[in-house]
């Protein structure tokens, strides 16, 4: 994720189970730990823009469901 995060200019990449728990993050000490945005959409398979504070301070983000065979399997966020 860092690679992707780097050659894309975003300051994050998280990607996240469909409870929000954290598996990447900037930060290591974020792992396993609970996103600060909103999931409720993407967990429905809509991919959402938002402008939230998060752990690295505010932020505009996309959030995404990650889907296998029709099903959410996990979440992305990016943004700066």
């Amino acid at each position: 994720m860092e690679r992707i995060r780097a050659e894309n200019n975003l300051d994050f990449v998280v990607v996240m189970d469909t409870h929000g728990i954290r598996w990447t993050h900037p930060n290591p000490e974020q792992l396993g730990h609970t996103y600060t945005g909103s999931i409720t959409d993407a967990l429905q398979g809509v991919t959402v823009v938002e402008e939230t504070l998060g752990t690295l301070g505010s932020s505009i983000r996309v959030v995404a469901p990650i889907t296998s065979e029709g099903r959410v399997v996990a979440l992305v966020a990016a943004g700066y």
